[in-house]
């Protein structure tokens, strides 16, 4: 039981899991107005992973070694694979809600920057709206 526990987090999670996980985060994040002269994908995704190493994979511990010792020590063999599928699905949400906003609040606030008109542009709303509502 121990050596599977190791393996899975201190092998495939690592160095499998979450490079994978945002590999696929960065390529449907991705905007198409990405720039040609901008990192690759992949470089890009890693970076981010590199900023995330310890919180990511401490939070990942924090879930997935209780739940695979619970898996191998106690769970009958009828139960595993609902008890695996069910700390997945949490473990999805735990790791969206960490992960998922990042690249869509960086398009969101991009955005906003680029749409936000100066207050001379408003000057210029008000004056039209003025002479508008001046004939009726």
């Amino acid at each position: 039981m121990l050596s599977q526990l190791s393996l899975d987090q201190f092998l495939i999670g690592p160095f499998i899991y979450f490079p994978c996980f945002y590999i696929s985060r960065e390529f449907i994040m991705r905007d198409a107005s990405d720039s040609i002269h901008d990192k690759p994908v992949v470089i890009r995704a890693l970076e981010a992973y590199k900023r995330n190493i310890v919180e990511d994979d401490l939070a990942c511990w924090k879930v997935w070694v209780p739940a695979m010792f619970i898996n191998f020590s106690v769970m009958p063999m009828w139960a595993r694979i609902p008890w695996v599928t069910t700390v997945s699905f949490l473990w999805t949400c735990i790791i969206s809600s960490m992960r998922g906003g990042e690249i869509a609040n960086e398009k969101l606030e991009k955005t906003i920057q680029s749409n936000v008109r100066p207050l001379s542009n408003l000057n210029w709303y008000n004056q039209c709206a003025g002479r508008m509502f001046r004939n009726i």
